[in-house]
């Protein structure tokens, strides 16, 4: 039982990844982050590295039936931090008053108007 959660747990990790990944690291993905190129290849070679390391573990734990728990240790480490220098870049974009002009915008301004309705509706079901 406690290799089949931690087969999950590595299955549920490589798929996190993989979503975040495809949708805010890639290039052109739907949600793209603004990150310099070099980072983002950094972050797409980090996490395909962690991918096969997740796979290689729930082969090797299904096959044999032996916990590795400093394997698992490893992986959740490296999928912690895995996007630790992307959230420091974007910070200080944001911190650089990028943030500021964005709030003059139009499209920001759509947003927020957007947003008010959901607002609303959630403070009265409170």
């Amino acid at each position: 039982a406690k290799v089949q959660n931690m087969n999950t747990m590595l299955s549920d990790m490589e798929k996190r990844v993989t979503v975040i990944v495809d949708s805010f690291i890639k290039p052109q993905s739907d949600h793209q982050i603004n990150i310099s190129s070099t980072l983002q290849n950094e972050v797409v070679r980090q996490a395909d590295d962690l991918r096969s390391q997740c796979k290689v573990l729930i082969h090797r734990q299904s096959t044999t039936y032996v916990l590795n728990y400093a394997d698992l240790e490893i992986l959740l480490q490296r999928f912690s931090g895995l996007f630790s220098k992307a959230i420091y870049e974007i910070y200080n974009l944001l911190k650089k008053d990028n943030f500021v002009r964005y709030k003059k915008t139009k499209e920001f301004s759509d947003f927020i108007k957007r947003l008010k309705p959901i607002n609303n509706s959630n403070s009265r079901a409170t």
